[in-house]
């Protein structure tokens, strides 16, 4: 049973895994914008994405639920988003939800783990949605140089989260509004296109 929990913790790092992330929401409360056009299935677009679908259904009055198979048909996850605006810019806000191994679904609670959330640009149209995901290496070097002043503690590489933000929402929000138009700071991108 240990072996698969530690399986199940791993993986459900690995839409924000291996990346700076939050301990706190970046989103502000009830300011989210909702848009149906992002309900759906999509389709990562890039040579090795594979045939992974991503199902985007709506969650309460504002937010997305993002749930996706593995390729072998075996591990479902499951997160949690908002999407907001800060000035003129588009952002997200992606926390996981839980996971499912066979006959077995984990939360949080279950793994007895703390969520954390992965931020980053939104672009959308009806049928496309660019995501500008908080680039590590650039978050890395800026804080090495002393270039930002935003609280964060090292993580464990192999745990997930290299850079874990420890701030306040209001100290994250001003970080991503200033750097909103930094093709570095927000320069991962992923494209994903809709299938239906």
């Amino acid at each position: 049973m240990r072996a698969r929990t530690a399986l199940l913790i791993l993986l459900s790092g690995s839409l924000v895994g291996g990346c700076a992330a939050s301990v706190h929401s970046v989103a502000p409360e009830k300011e989210a914008v909702f848009d149906p056009s992002m309900l759906g299935k999509w389709k990562e677009i890039k040579p090795d994405a594979g045939n992974i679908e991503y199902t985007v259904e709506q969650e309460g009055a504002d937010g997305y639920r993002i749930s996706f198979v593995d390729e072998g048909h075996t591990i479902t996850q499951v997160y949690t988003a908002h999407v907001f605006k800060l000035g003129s810019a588009l952002f997200y806000d992606a926390i996981f939800s839980k996971i499912s191994l066979k006959n077995e679904t984990m939360g949080l609670n279950d793994m007895a783990v703390y969520g954390t959330h992965a931020f980053g640009r939104i672009w959308m149209t009806p049928d496309e949605i660019n995501l500008g995901a908080l680039n590590e290496d650039w978050l890395e070097k800026a804080l090495d140089e002393k270039k930002l002043a935003l609280h964060y503690e090292r993580g464990d590489p192999g745990g997930g989260v290299d850079l874990l933000l420890t701030g306040s929402s209001e100290e994250l929000r001003a970080f991503a509004q200033k750097y909103a138009d930094d093709k570095e700071a927000f320069g991962a991108k992923l494209v994903y296109q809709r299938i239906k």
